[in-house]
């Protein structure tokens, strides 16, 4: 099930205090062909950052460079670009940040090769962190104890 798209635009795009931003890479000629989500979050060890939540490029497109060129022009905060016919927003290290987190399937092999190529870090591997989650459920339960 997709999250509402509803939602999507009142939470990134009709609000004047945005839940997430969102950079989309354009073809000219086709429209739209990958976009990033990310929003900005905050570090007692680092100070500002950011979290990408999702990285997403039409599969006629990868292995092209847009994916790499839109992690750049994030990192590098130029208003607007155009390569290659791709039109793409930049920003973090304008704003500041220090790092910008994600997280990736363990299965997907493509993208963490892609990611560490790039220079990231396998925090996991790395680092012995482990990612935890507190679904809605779990939330409703903590807010109901005394």
């Amino acid at each position: 099930t997709l999250f509402p798209r509803t939602a999507l635009e009142r939470d990134g795009f009709e609000s004047a205090d945005p839940w997430f931003h969102c950079f989309v890479a354009e073809d000219p000629g086709v429209g739209l062909v990958g976009y990033m989500l990310f929003y900005y979050t905050y570090s007692t060890w680092d100070g500002r950052q950011a979290y990408l939540e999702d990285l997403y490029i039409k599969p006629s497109y990868r292995k092209s460079g847009v994916a790499s060129r839109m992690l750049k022009s994030l990192a590098q905060h130029k208003r607007s670009i155009i390569l290659s016919g791709v039109s793409i927003p930049q920003e973090l290290l304008a704003r500041g940040c220090s790092r910008l987190n994600f997280s990736v399937l363990n299965w997907n092999e493509t993208a963490i090769d892609f990611y560490v190529k790039r220079g990231a870090v396998d925090l996991t591997r790395d680092e012995a962190w482990h990612v935890f989650r507190f679904r809605k459920p779990n939330l409703e339960e903590l807010a109901s104890k005394e």
